[in-house]
């Protein structure tokens, strides 16, 4: 008997000590802070938290006149600057870095363009940027009005689906900018009736002027003369028989590289010397390109019956040397 009552004895010890407060023990790892570093605005407020929970804590500032922290773990911030916020037990501590910036409001939206016109299938980019550059947290946000004509992804960049004129909007926040877009498609215009006259020619090399508007994407070109020579620039104008609204052209040179820099033209006169209004310009990489076919648009058509080529350089002066060209026109 003796032996169970000192049993119960004891387990009735042990459960009134497990019910009671424990002793108290002294935290000695280093306290735990939910961030370890932040970016403020001038007037923003941030809660700090920090564990183990109960625990005594002492809160402070390095630079007071930045950033201001009460002893509840809550950061205010007053002035642009950095500050070191530190969170102290009595035997350790840990840090939380502050940066304190003023924030400047978006006062407009720069685009690349207002407008744009655009082919079928085709892409186009469209940049903008911030009022002023360093205008704080901004973020755009693209949208078409109308994406069965037009898609614009969240970089700016339009893929034209289907005729019509549609809307992109750029936002950030409550701004908002819009460009109109407008869709066309193109129409690659027959040639079986154009004739050509150049500058200059060997016709034995390639077959001469008539190959460059034979739909004959081989071996023929339009070779300029060697034997003797001929001096740059050299020159085609073809004759498209009726006025022409020319929105793009496709031209594909010789392989052997030799034809560096397009300039195209349209006028209304056949005479190389007489008016002409230029359309567009471009070149070619390299010599050794292995894309020898060189795409240029026209940003604002320009209609004219008459098509002048100009080759103004060289890639291995004097020589040049064009197999075809297409001549895109516009369906409205």
């Amino acid at each position: 008997m003796k032996t169970k009552f000192f049993a119960i004895c004891l387990f009735a010890g042990f459960f009134l000590w497990g019910c009671g407060e424990f002793p108290e023990y002294e935290i000695t790892e280093r306290p735990y802070v939910n961030k370890t570093a932040l970016s403020m605005y001038i007037g923003d407020e941030a809660q700090l938290k920090s564990s183990p929970v109960g625990v005594a804590y002492t809160w402070s500032s390095d630079n007071e006149t930045v950033a201001s922290v009460t002893q509840t773990g809550k950061v205010t911030a007053l002035s642009e600057g950095s500050a070191v916020i530190t969170v102290a037990s009595s035997n350790d501590k840990a840090v939380v870095e502050v940066a304190v910036k003023t924030f400047i409001l978006l006062t407009d939206i720069g685009l690349s363009l207002q407008s744009l016109r655009i082919f079928t299938g085709d892409k186009a980019q469209i940049s903008a940027t911030p009022v002023p550059n360093n205008a704080s947290e901004v973020r755009f946000q693209w949208r078409s009005a109308n994406p069965e004509v037009a898609t614009v992804d969240n970089k700016g960049t339009v893929t034209a689906i289907a005729r019509g004129v549609t809307a992109v909007t750029v936002a950030s926040g409550d701004m908002e900018k819009n460009v109109t877009v407008s869709v066309v498609e193109l129409l690659k215009l027959s040639k079986a009736e154009w004739t050509v006259e150049v500058s200059d020619e060997r016709a034995d090399d390639g077959g001469g002027k008539d190959k460059i508007i034979d739909d004959d994407y081989g071996d023929t070109y339009w070779h300029s003369q060697w034997g003797p020579d001929a001096p740059l620039p050299h020159w085609a104008i073809i004759d498209m028989k009726e006025p022409q609204e020319v929105a793009r052209i496709a031209t594909l040179r010789r392989y052997n590289g030799d034809t560096r820099t397009l300039q195209y033209f349209v006028g209304d006169s056949p005479d190389p010397d007489g008016e002409w209004v230029k359309i567009a310009e471009g070149a070619y990489e390299s010599r050794e390109s292995s894309n020898h076919t060189l795409t240029l648009d026209v940003a604002t058509p320009v209609t004219g019956r008459y098509l002048k080529l100009v080759l103004p350089d060289s890639f291995r002066d004097v020589y040049t040397a064009i197999c075809e060209i297409d001549v895109y026109g516009l369906i409205y």
